[in-house]
């Protein structure tokens, strides 16, 4: 069972927001998948809109999107941590100006942390060393225990070059990148 919401930030209050619901699930076709032993690691360019989300729903009546009144219109570099059967876990969302990440529990909820760049600088540099440093725990945090022993830290830290060059293509060109 996750334990994040459990945590408590500065002033006690819990540390993220529970949405009761998955995210919109990564684009397929948008999606570069990397096999790394029990886990999948997916880098997507997303583009999200009001209607993105609605079609979504369509598709996910449990899908579970937070955010402000204003249209939303975001896009950014999402890296997805999965199991090898795609199900995803935990998401980095590296979003203009509302970089966070999930803890995601399949079919259930998800819990959102806003990322604090002042404190911990550049978004993706983090997430990155993130998946280089911290699965384990952060999928213990997820509920994924056993998945968590499965990890294969080696094979992460070997194939973190690979995923930090897949990024900054994605960046770059904004490859894969899907409005409608």
């Amino acid at each position: 069972m996750s334990k994040i919401l459990d945590r408590k930030g500065v002033g006690g209050d819990t540390l993220g927001h529970r949405y009761d619901g998955v995210p919109l699930p990564p684009v397929p076709e948008a999606t570069t998948y990397i096999d790394i032993g029990a886990l999948t690691i997916g880098i997507e360019y997303r583009f999200l809109t009001d209607e993105i989300v609605e079609a979504g729903r369509e598709k996910e009546p449990r899908l579970a999107v937070g955010h402000p009144d204003a249209p939303l219109q975001e896009q950014g570099v999402s890296l997805h941590v999965c199991d090898n059967d795609r199900v995803e876990y935990i998401r980095f969302d590296n979003f203009g100006g509302d970089p966070h990440y999930h803890y995601i529990v399949p079919g259930a909820y998800n819990v959102s942390v806003q990322y604090d760049e002042v404190a911990n600088g550049p978004f993706l540099d983090w997430a990155l060393e993130r998946l280089r440093a911290s699965m384990p725990d952060m999928l213990r945090e997820a509920g994924a225990g056993e998945l968590a022993d499965r990890v294969d830290g080696a094979g992460m830290e070997s194939a973190m070059p690979e995923v930090a060059l897949l990024v900054k293509e994605a960046m770059q060109s904004s490859r894969g990148l899907v409005k409608s």
